[in-house]
């Protein structure tokens, strides 16, 4: 069998959710459904002179730059569930 960083670096989606597993639980939820966005972003920087492992791509402040860069609906927050539309009636 062979030993574990063997395998993860053999796997792609593997070494993805192991560095999920080091992320705060509201980064963890956010990015479960990314693999196949985030691994399609390695595969196209492939080209690049010096190009880094998957893994090595993946690290805490590269989930939280990709979190923080999205607008918030993408995110899942929405300004009507704090803020509830308001009503403007004109004075007569």
């Amino acid at each position: 069998m062979p030993a574990t960083s063997d395998y993860i670096a053999a796997t792609p989606q593997a070494g993805f959710y192991q560095q999920l597993y080091k992320l705060p639980p509201f980064l963890r939820r956010y990015f479960e459904s990314q693999y196949g966005d985030i691994y399609g972003q390695y595969l196209g920087q492939l080209d690049q002179p010096y190009p880094q492992s998957f893994t090595g791509m993946l690290t805490p402040e590269y989930f939280k730059q990709r979190y923080y860069g999205t607008a918030p609906r993408q995110r899942g927050y929405y300004q009507s569930s704090y803020a509830p539309p308001t009503r403007f009636l004109p004075s007569f």
